[in-house]
């Protein structure tokens, strides 16, 4: 039993680590692609290509429509909302702040899920809380936030950017341990596909106004982007929730601080 729980501590952390390095990848395209094209069209046109390869490889796995229990369908309904919240709140935090800023205010997620896995029950080894810490004050000193001031109507949007970016952190932390409530019958795969398409039609509807008045903006060479950013976000979604269902929540947690 012991080497079991080993075994699946360490699969934990290298999911999270995959998942993580995954999701830099499309963090990293994504950025290059909102220079030019308006934030919510490119999580829309993202998620156009994203949905359908997570529907792909659920269906094939045979496990899109794996029915799951009435409590399992109220977790999936209420963690794609958390998805969509959080989301939102990460694209008005990045586009009032520097991304240094909003990257420790996020950077506290991995502390707030071990903290909610706290409450609910699961024991948390000092050290392992202490490897979280040190992660933490690890992106502090890379990132190095603050900077210099601004006027004050630069610093209310700055501050305002570490709001939507605390919102995130909390209402990430609440869809991590949401996923970690599933039952074991659930497949990972479906889940991601939910959230992902639950992200893509509410950006959607927001891009809305955009397109009637202006159409799709995106050149080929942003469609391409986003189609490379899609295969790393679908990748990282599946990772997102099966590394939250794999191991203790106090051991796979701190490797959320190797990206």
């Amino acid at each position: 039993c012991c080497m079991a729980l080993r075994s699946e501590n360490f699969r934990g952390a290298a999911v999270a680590v995959a998942s993580l390095g995954a999701f830099a990848c499309n963090d990293a395209i994504v950025k290059q692609v909102m220079l030019t094209l308006p934030e919510v069209q490119a999580v829309f046109l993202r998620g156009l290509v994203a949905v359908p390869l997570l529907s792909a490889l659920s269906a094939y796995r045979r496990e899109l429509f794996t029915p799951a229990a009435p409590r399992d369908r109220r977790l999936i309904a209420v963690r794609c909302v958390m998805d969509v919240a959080n989301t939102f709140s990460f694209l008005a935090a990045i586009h009032r702040g520097p991304m240094a800023d909003v990257a420790v205010v996020l950077a506290v997620q991995p502390l707030l899920v071990m903290l909610g896995a706290r409450v609910l029950g699961e024991r948390i080894e000092p050290a392992q809380w202490a490897l979280a810490v040190v992660g933490l004050l690890g992106v502090v000193i890379v990132s190095r936030p603050g900077g210099n001031e601004g006027d004050a109507y630069e610093e209310l949007r700055r501050r305002s950017s570490i709001l939507f970016a605390a919102a995130c952190a909390v209402l990430g932390s609440i869809r991590d341990l949401l996923a970690r409530r599933l039952g074991r019958g659930v497949p990972s795969t479906q889940v991601a596909t939910l959230s992902a398409a639950a992200v893509t039609v509410s950006a959607g509807v927001a891009s809305l106004p955009q397109i009637a008045s202006s159409g799709l903006q995106a050149t080929p060479r942003e469609l391409v982007l986003l189609c490379a950013a899609s295969l790393f976000v679908a990748a990282a979604l599946v990772g997102s929730v099966l590394q939250m269902r794999l191991g203790a929540t106090g051991f796979v947690q701190p490797f959320r601080y190797s990206f």
